[in-house]
């Protein structure tokens, strides 16, 4: 049982310790963007850039939710609009 109660003791150290991979938008831009094209599996997309197929999924899934934000210009405000916004303050 000793035996047991040290591994378990051992396991519970080795998660606590475990460092959390943060990852550059561009990185994930790249990925998705490539899961997007389909010519490789999720799983193949996984091994060639090293990260879990299942967050490839969740990028995957906000990139081509997000996508038509880009060429909608109605909503936003111009750079020009900031400014004086900025200024008035």
């Amino acid at each position: 049982m000793e035996n047991d109660d040290k591994i378990a003791v051992e396991n519970k150290t080795m998660a606590i310790t475990k460092k959390r991979n943060v990852y550059k938008p561009e990185f994930k831009a790249k990925v998705a963007l490539e899961a997007v094209r389909g010519r490789l599996t999720i799983n193949q997309v996984s091994k060639q850039f090293g990260v879990h197929p299942n967050q490839i999924s969740k990028w995957r899934k906000q990139f081509l939710e997000l996508l038509p934000r880009i060429f909608d210009n109605s909503k936003q405000p111009s750079a020009e609009a900031n400014k004086e916004l900025t200024n008035q303050l």
